[in-house]
C-alpha cells in the first residue's frame, strides 16, 4: 500500500480520508491506470458485478439498487458502521457512522458509481474530478485548491502531488519497468 495524499478536515475533528495505491494478486482491476494487480483507493459501487468496494479498501456484495429514497441493501456487511442511500437517479450516498458522507455519481455512464464529492461532518466539502470519466484526476478542497494532483502518461499512473501544510506538494513518482506494466519502484522526494 502507498499513500498518495490523506484528506483532513479543517479543525477538531479526528477523521481522514486515504487515497492510495494498493496491491492485490487477486485484483480485479482491468483499467490498466495502476499497473498489473494495483488499484487505487476510491468508494465505488459497480453494478455489473453488484459489488461495492470502501475507500478502506473494504469488499462486500450487495443486492440490486434500490429505488430512489431506498436504502441499499449490503449481503456480508455485519457491523452497521455505513449505510447507501439512494438519494436519485445517479446520486448515492454512503453515510458513515462518524458523520462523513460520500457521495456518489457516475463519471461516465453507464459505469460504477464513484466518489464525486466527499462532505465531512463539519460542513466542508471536498471534490474528485475524473478524466474522462476514467482515472482519478484530482481531488479540490472546499475553496476550489487542488489537494492532490494525478499525471498520467499513455493512460498509466506516473506521477501523484499532495498539498501539504505551507502549501507546498509532496510529489510520488512511479516507475514501471517491463511490458507488463509491473511497479518496479516509487519514489518519494
Amino acid at each position: 500500500r502507498i499513500n498518495l495524499g490523506t484528506l483532513y478536515p479543517q479543525g477538531a475533528l479526528d477523521v481522514s480520508r486515504d487515497i492510495a495505491l494498493s496491491f492485490s494478486m487477486l485484483s480485479s482491476d482491468k483499467s490498466g491506470h495502476y499497473g498489473a494487480g494495483w488499484s487505487l483507493s476510491n468508494t465505488e459501487l459497480d453494478l455489473a458485478t453488484s459489488s461495492l468496494t470502501l475507500i478502506t479498501g473494504e469488499r462486500y456484495q450487495t443486492q440490486s439498487l434500490p429505488s430512489v429514497g431506498g436504502t441499499l441493501v449490503i449481503k456480508d456487511c455485519k457491523l452497521k458502521d455505513v449505510v447507501v442511500k439512494r438519494i436519485a437517479e445517479s446520486e448515492l450516498h454512503v453515510i458513515y457512522k462518524e458523520g462523513t458522507v460520500e457521495i456518489l455519481g457516475r463519471p461516465i455512464n453507464p459505469g460504477p458509481f464513484k466518489i464525486m464529492a466527499i462532505a465531512f461532518e463539519n460542513g466542508e466539502r471536498w471534490n474528485f474530478r475524473y478524466l474522462d470519466g476514467g482515472p482519478l484526476k484530482h481531488i479540490l478542497d472546499q475553496n476550489g485548491q487542488e489537494m492532490l494532483v494525478l499525471t498520467y502518461i499513455d493512460g498509466l499512473l506516473v506521477m501523484a502531488d499532495a498539498r501539504i501544510e505551507g502549501g507546498r506538494y509532496a510529489r510520488t513518482r512511479i516507475n514501471y519497468g517491463d511490458a507488463n506494466n509491473q511497479r518496479v519502484g516509487v519514489t518519494v522526494p
